[in-house]
């Protein structure tokens, strides 16, 4: 949907396009948690991705297992 975005670009397409890609139907979360996203830190969301995602290499580019890069 965007790529791979780090925290601090993610951060703010969630706090401008979540509701709409709530209306679509893209992203399905109840209200409180829909609150919750649009509240979080880049630094917060580099911290959940690290666990999904490793880095290549030492280079500090992000693989991420089913995304290309």
């Amino acid at each position: 949907m965007f790529e791979q975005p780090c925290g601090q670009r993610l951060v703010g397409v969630l706090r401008t396009e979540l509701d709409r890609l709530r209306s679509l139907g893209e992203v399905r979360c109840n209200d409180a948690l829909a609150a919750q996203l649009k509240e979080i830190s880049a630094s917060t969301i580099d911290r959940l991705l690290a666990r999904e995602c490793g880095t290549c290499g030492g280079t500090g580019i992000r693989r991420c297992s089913g995304w290309s890069t």
